[in-house]
C-alpha cells in the first residue's frame, strides 16, 4: 500500500480501531457507515479507505493473520508433530475468535491481492509443515493443505458455538481433529 498523508493515516487507523472495537463487541464488523460514525470521520472518508465492507474485513484479517504468519515461520524448526498440532490449534482459536476472519479464509478465492498473497504464503508454509508431519508418520498421507484448511474452518464454527458454555472447547475439539488426522 502506498504511503498515506499523516491525516489519512490517522483516519485509516481510527477506522480500523472503530471496526475492531465493534467486531469485539458484536462479533462482526458493522457497516462502514457505523464504523465511520464510531471513528468520527465522514462516510466518504471510510469508503476512500475501504471501498467495500469486504475490504474492511480483509484489512482486519491481515492484522489478525500476522501472529499466524509468524507462528508458521517459527514452526519450521520445531518437531513435525508438535509444529503441525500447535498450528492447527492456533488457527482454530484465531478463527473462532474472529468470525469475519473465518469468512475471509474460507472464501479466499475472492480475496484482494494483499490478503491473497498472505493466504498463499500461509498455505505454502503450512503445506511444508503438513508434508513434514506426513513424512514422520504423524498425519495421514492422503490429506492436502486445503483439506486441513477446510477442516479447521469447519471446526471453528463448533468452537464458537460451544464457547458460551465451555472455554475448553477449542482444546478438546482440536484434540479430536488432530486424532482424526493421524494415520
Amino acid at each position: 500500500m502506498a504511503a498515506l498523508r499523516s491525516d489519512a493515516a490517522r483516519n485509516r487507523t481510527a477506522l480500523l480501531d472503530a471496526a475492531r472495537t465493534a467486531r469485539d463487541e458484536r462479533g462482526y464488523p458493522p457497516a462502514l457507515a457505523d464504523v465511520a460514525t464510531r471513528a468520527g470521520v465522514g462516510v466518504g472518508t471510510a469508503y476512500r479507505h475501504f471501498p467495500s465492507h469486504r475490504a474492511l474485513v480483509e484489512a482486519l484479517a491481515l492484522e489478525t493473520l500476522d501472529p499466524l504468519v509468524t507462528a508458521v515461520r517459527d514452526a519450521a524448526d520445531d518437531p513435525a508433530a508438535d509444529a503441525f498440532g500447535d498450528l492447527v490449534v492456533g488457527a482454530m482459536r484465531l478463527l473462532a475468535d474472529d468470525p469475519a476472519l473465518a469468512e475471509v479464509v474460507s472464501d479466499s478465492g475472492g480475496a484482494g491481492p494483499e490478503l491473497r498473497a498472505v493466504l498463499d504464503e500461509l498455505l505454502t508454509a503450512f503445506g511444508a509443515l503438513l508434508a513434514r508431519a506426513q513424512a514422520a508418520g504423524d498425519v495421514r498421507p492422503d490429506l492436502t493443505p486445503v483439506d486441513v484448511q477446510h477442516l479447521v474452518c469447519g471446526m471453528q464454527v463448533a468452537v464458537r458455538l460451544a464457547r458460551t458454555a465451555d472455554d475448553g472447547a477449542a482444546t478438546r475439539y482440536a484434540s479430536v481433529l488432530l486424532h482424526g488426522l493421524r494415520p
